[in-house]
């Protein structure tokens, strides 16, 4: 009898052994998926607009602006925000049904030897205002100050 109580005892342990086992496989490989695999929260606080400014006869300053995918801002918000940020002056006409204009960011004014500020997101010039464009996580956009292409 004793002979039997060993063996089941030893069964026992064996089977709470493997159990064991299993549930820290299965948790290891859940913690990796997850980890490979992050929840909508935290790509948004990873989340950013990347924004290059060239201004006239200067680097590229390069910065950073966070995105939200609850409320994103328009170019315009954004670029104000910024120039905030960095104590430059920023200027701009609102033509209303037209939209936004910005007129000067920094030192360099519109108009300054025939030099305007411009806009791409990506390589590309959008056909909106300002205030009607919304950049995307991981845009890039640049303002560039130079000669009218129109």
């Amino acid at each position: 009898m004793e002979e039997l109580k060993k063996k089941s005892g030893g069964k026992k342990i064996l089977n709470y052994l493997i159990f064991l086992l299993i549930v820290t496989i299965t948790a290891y490989f859940w913690q990796l998926s997850v980890r490979d695999h992050p929840s909508p929260k935290n790509i948004e606080k990873e989340a950013y607009i990347n924004l290059v400014f060239s201004f006239d006869n200067q680097e590229k300053i390069q910065l950073q602006y966070p995105y939200s995918v609850a409320s994103p801002d328009n170019l315009f918000s954004i670029t104000k925000d910024i120039a905030k940020t960095q104590n430059w002056t920023f200027n701009f006409d609102n033509y209303e049904s037209m939209g936004i204009l910005v007129t000067q960011i920094g030192a360099d004014k519109n108009g300054t030897d025939q030099k305007y500020w411009q806009y791409t997101s990506n390589g590309l010039t959008p056909l909106v205002s300002v205030d009607n464009f919304y950049p995307q996580a991981n845009d890039t956009v640049e303002w560039t100050f130079k000669l009218s292409e129109m």
